[in-house]
């Protein structure tokens, strides 16, 4: 601690207060700068006044003593003849009879010098014996000849009143002149002024440089004198120079406190050394334990965190893995129980295949709720943000529950203000999904009256909100059940699970996804008094170019079953999803189940099929025929889907353009479709295959 603050403390102190003399210096400085240029600015204006009205003795009285009453720094004004005679004076008018050519700020203009101005140095006035500098400036015609001197008096005591408003203990201020005479210093020392200053290191280094503007150091002043920080700086253009000084003493007596402060700290640190070596040693025993304890929990949370890193790793490959086992013996049986809808039944045989259709569509939305949540609470789920249309949305949802509905008697409402606009900018598959948890909920659960979707546009403080309300007039909630409404696993009571099923994910995974959209979700109910969820959503509206190049996708309805035949014998196309070239489809997939289920599918729309249990069998068939499409299954041994991507589009294509080519996949998790995308897949078709979305796939880009 005496190291630190004799070796590194101290000069530091040192350097502060030499700074802190320059900035004392600058200051000061910069105020009798201000207050010259001033000065030189009213003799300026003199001029041209004099040139103007120089035969009116009155308005140039007037003026000179008007600017002498308001300008401090101006003892007082006038004007000598081209002879060196006083015609005008600020004290009175008319002026005296005085002959001032012998003064040196008359005789330099007299004398011919053609400089803008001359600043004299400090005199003595023979009258008041007061200490003055003048500041004269001549008055010529347009020949350039010498028509008057204008001369101001400057009162230099107004200097020291302006020292004195931070002055400190010792300190020192002092006005020089060209010559090294003192013009004024404060604290006043009358027999200094006008004298020469004495020798001083920082002036002589000043006069040695003479592009230098400024100086400051510490300095030990003549033989045994007292050691003084100075500062010092030029000014007015060299004509002056200010000088601020401190004694050494009072700069570092703070220092000095602090010296022989931890001079007594040092003393009684080493009386109390002998016990403090004895303590710290049983500390740092006493550490040690406890850094060896800590190093072997250390250890242990890595390797939990290891572990659940693993787990989380796990997890991911778990759920990856799941969906396509899962989704691949689902994609048989919905399939076939889409295709066995297309065949003429029995009125019981069909009302079993709509038990199983049904039953496999419950089990696709548990399955799709679970992977949801789990991608949900793992980060992993994106929000995009792209124009769409607002009102197809909307109409595809009425159309989508408008059966459901129709079945249970129910009345669906729709509420769309004719104001509100069409377009804004959002995630038009998670609106969708949000939208279907919402009405689905409000149509399991309602038993009679109506089931309402309102949709308004709100000003709210940030902005533009899309408010969404859904309000059914079903049993209601209670409200100390409401607030877990929106918890994973969550229903109102374990009657409600038992009597309508579902995972209790379906609200939970819709509050997630409103958040991540920066919205709000909530419940307004009351028992036996129906329900109100709403949503509130940021609404930014795109423009109409960008609107008009939206391809949002829109809800379908469901296929027409079973196609009639026309009287040419040709089916019918009922839903538009029929395709217009009736194109060849080549369908690769490793799974007899899979192919079966997709011919089952695709012939009652007319299809003409062929299909491959492999990628070699596929490309053997792509090199001897032309297929529109290829149906591709990405997970298949020997050559996966990727492969088989890569070699077709290496080999020439059969026909007149290479096919189109949809991966088929049971993985589509949103990372994993952007691989399909990059790896140059023109589309995908996901697992189990609903028949809807496959005839959209297959009719895009023909």
């Amino acid at each position: 601690m005496n190291f630190y603050v004799h070796a590194v403390l101290r000069p530091q102190v040192e350097a502060d207060e030499v700074v802190r003399m320059e900035r004392r210096a600058q200051i000061h400085g910069q105020q009798i700068e201000t207050v010259m240029l001033g000065l030189r600015a009213t003799l300026e204006k003199l001029v041209l006044l004099y040139r103007m009205e120089g035969n009116d003795d009155r308005a140039i009285h007037n003026e000179l003593r008007r600017l002498e009453l308001e300008t401090p720094h101006i003892r007082s004004l006038g004007i000598t003849d081209d002879q060196g005679n006083l015609i005008h004076s600020s004290r009175s008018n008319p002026a005296p009879q005085v002959q001032l050519a012998d003064r040196d700020y008359i005789r330099l203009f007299l004398d011919g010098a053609r400089q803008p101005f001359f600043l004299g140095g400090p005199v003595s006035n023979k009258v008041d014996g007061m200490w003055q500098i003048s500041m004269s400036m001549p008055v010529r015609d347009e020949t350039g000849r010498l028509k008057a001197v204008i001369t101001s008096v400057v009162d230099p005591d107004r200097f020291a009143d302006g020292f004195s408003a931070d002055h400190e203990g010792d300190d020192c201020i002092t006005l020089i002149y060209s010559d090294m005479r003192v013009v004024v210093s404060y604290p006043m020392r009358p027999d200094e002024i006008g004298a020469a200053i004495p020798a001083l290191p920082v002036l002589d280094y000043l006069q040695q440089e003479p592009n230098r503007q400024k100086a400051a150091g510490i300095y030990a002043l003549g033989m045994g004198g007292e050691t003084r920080i100075l500062a010092a700086r030029r000014l007015f253009d060299d004509r002056l120079t200010i000088l601020a000084s401190r004694p050494m003493a009072q700069a570092m007596q703070q220092w000095n406190d602090l010296s022989w402060l931890v001079a007594v700290c040092s003393v009684a640190i080493l009386l109390l050394a002998a016990g403090t070596v004895f303590t710290a040693r049983r500390l740092l025993q006493a550490e040690d334990r406890r850094v060896r304890a800590l190093g072997s929990l250390n250890m242990q949370l890595q390797e939990q965190t290891a572990r659940a890193e693993r787990l989380a790793a796990a997890k991911s490959e778990f759920l990856a893995t799941m969906s396509h086992e899962i989704r691949t013996p689902m994609n048989g049986v919905l399939g076939m129980a889409q295709a066995l809808k297309n065949q003429p039944l029995s009125s019981e045989a069909a009302e079993q295949v709509s038990v199983i259709a049904e039953s496999a569509s419950s089990l696709l939305g548990v399955i799709n709720d679970v992977l949801d949540y789990s991608r949900l609470e793992a980060g992993r789920m994106q929000i995009a943000s792209e124009p769409m249309r607002l009102r197809p949305q909307i109409e595809a949802m009425r159309m989508l529950f408008a059966s459901a509905c129709a079945a249970k008697g129910l009345e669906l409402r729709v509420k769309l203000p004719d104001s509100l606009p069409d377009g804004l900018f959002g995630d038009a598959a998670r609106l969708r999904q949000i939208l279907v948890n919402l009405l689905g909920n409000a149509v399991k659960f309602t038993e009679a009256g109506f089931v309402e979707i309102a949709v308004d546009r709100l000003q709210a403080a940030t902005g533009w909100m899309l408010r969404i309300e859904v309000r059914d007039s079903g049993p209601g909630i209670a409200r100390e059940a409401q607030y877990k409404m929106f918890e994973r696993f969550s229903q109102e009571d374990s009657s409600t699970a038992r009597r309508f099923g579902g995972t209790g994910l379906g609200l939970a995974i819709t509050k997630r996804l409103v958040e991540l959209q920066n919205g709000r979700i909530g419940c307004v109910s009351e028992k036996g008094q129906g329900a109100l969820f709403w949503v509130e959503l940021p609404w930014r509206e795109p423009s109409a170019e960008m609107l008009a190049g939206s391809v949002a996708a829109e809800a379908l309805p469901l296929p027409p079953s079973p196609h009639q035949p026309t009287p040419d014998g040709e089916p019918q196309d009922q839903a538009g999803l029929l395709p217009r070239l009736l194109p060849r489809l080549l369908v690769v997939d490793d799974n007899l189940v899979n192919r079966r289920t997709l011919t089952a599918l695709l012939k009652p729309f007319g299809y003409e099929i062929d299909l491959a249990e492999s990628g070699a069998v596929a490309l053997e068939k792509l090199r001897g025929k032309s297929y529109q499409t290829v149906l591709l299954d990405i997970h298949m041994p020997d050559m996966d889907g990727f492969e088989t991507l890569r070699a077709l589009r290496r080999q020439p294509a059969s026909g007149s353009r290479p096919p189109r080519v949809l991966a088929m996949t049971a993985d589509v998790m949103p990372e994993a479709v952007l691989r399909y995308e990059a790896a140059g897949f023109d589309g995908v078709v996901a697992k189990p295959v609903i028949v809807q979305d496959l005839l959209t796939a297959l009719n895009t880009g023909l």
